[in-house]
């Protein structure tokens, strides 16, 4: 799963790939990769008027669940 997500600092990075991987996911920090940056604002741009059965999902994880 390809996840872009707004923080505010370097901390915050630090403190959420940090969470993530003690709850057992595989994390790899794309922050400093052009190229990732690049396609995930190509993915919020919508869907693709040429696209046939695309569907896009919108993903909403609360910080008070506590579960990120």
């Amino acid at each position: 799963m390809f996840v872009g997500v707004e923080v505010h600092d370097r901390d915050e990075t630090a403190r959420l790939v940090r969470n993530l991987r003690r709850h057992g996911l595989k994390t790899i920090d794309l922050s400093d990769n052009e190229m990732a940056k690049l396609h995930v604002r190509h993915l919020v741009g919508g869907h693709a008027p040429l696209a046939k059965n695309e569907t896009a999902l919108p993903l909403r994880i609360s910080r008070a669940s506590g579960r990120v």
